[in-house]
């Protein structure tokens, strides 16, 4: 909603990540004025497991942010998506081929280095 991560904008390592999830506020940007969105990114970013959904998946879906929201049409796939980036924006199929071998490949990197 903001166009940013909440947590590790800048870090590397995910464990400056999980440190910062652990120890830091979030902090919402000036221009975010929407109270509504920013209760539910509290909640959905609660320390607490329990509060993130609100209790249930039912009382999520009731938050006042989804007020307007039809999840039949979501879950009947009748919905159209409210942003569809330019074409010249979007990756090839061949370029998320590679993308998801080059991520594959670190990911078994690390698997290897927490090993030892």
């Amino acid at each position: 909603m903001c166009g940013m991560v909440p947590f590790g904008e800048e870090a590397e390592d995910p464990y400056d990540i999980y440190e910062q999830i652990i120890t830091k506020p979030i902090k919402f940007p000036k221009y975010l004025k929407d109270l509504r969105a920013k209760a539910l990114m509290n909640q959905l970013l609660s320390k607490v497991p329990e509060v993130r959904l609100g209790g249930s998946f039912a009382t999520l879906k009731a938050n006042a942010w989804f007020e307007k929201f039809d999840w039949d049409k979501l879950l009947d796939k009748e919905m159209k998506a409210p942003y569809i980036p330019p074409a010249e924006k979007l990756m090839s199929e061949q370029d998320l081929k590679k993308q998801e071998v080059l991520n594959k490949k670190v990911v078994k990197e690390i698997e290897v280095i927490e090993r030892f």
